[in-house]
């Protein structure tokens, strides 16, 4: 029976997180949601209460002690340790700011390399398909509708062809309604 506890006790001391308290060890339940406390040769289990011999938290904590122990019998304590980090939130913001514009510079690129196709020459004109693709593919970008897409709050520009009409791409001159 004693072997049983202590390959349970093992696993317990493997796979949960054993903590050092200041009146013990707190011992996770295998079976439940709640912890035992094990200290000075003594439980708080069921098992422990009523047998009166080591219980499997118990062997746990024998074996974390020893696995934690250094040599010359020093101990080792670990703890757990919330790493924070300073935010630069004017770099932040430039960035969130910059990464708009650079994605329509880069976007406006891309598509100035589409081919348009050949028109049937009857029926209304069609738009360019490389200002359509642009169009909608930053507005999946953006995630807004083309209505909420009109305000840019970084820059005060008004809507997507504002950008690219500055870089002296096809699309911001289709934008612009000058078809180059």
């Amino acid at each position: 029976m004693q072997e049983t506890r202590e390959i349970r006790a093992l696993a317990i001391a493997a796979t949960t997180n054993l903590r050092r308290t200041g009146a013990g060890w707190r011992v996770p339940s295998q079976t439940g949601t709640g912890s035992y406390l094990v200290n000075n040769g003594a439980c708080t289990c069921p098992d422990h209460e009523t047998r009166g011999v080591a219980c499997k938290h118990m062997l746990a904590v024998e074996f974390t002690i020893r696995r934690e122990s250094g040599k010359g019998g020093a101990y080792k304590v670990t703890e757990e340790v919330k790493v924070t980090y300073r935010q630069e939130w004017s770099a932040y913001n430039a960035a969130q700011c910059e990464e708009k514009e650079r994605f329509a510079e880069l976007l406006a690129d891309l598509c100035s390399g589409i081919v348009e196709p050949p028109s049937a020459g009857v029926g209304r004109p069609r738009l360019p398909l490389s200002l359509v693709t642009f169009a909608n593919v930053y507005k999946v970008y953006s995630r807004f509708s083309t209505a909420l897409q009109q305000c840019q709050p970084c820059h005060g520009k008004r809507g997507t062809d504002a950008r690219a009409q500055g870089t002296g791409h096809p699309v911001g001159a289709a934008a612009q309604g000058r078809g180059d």
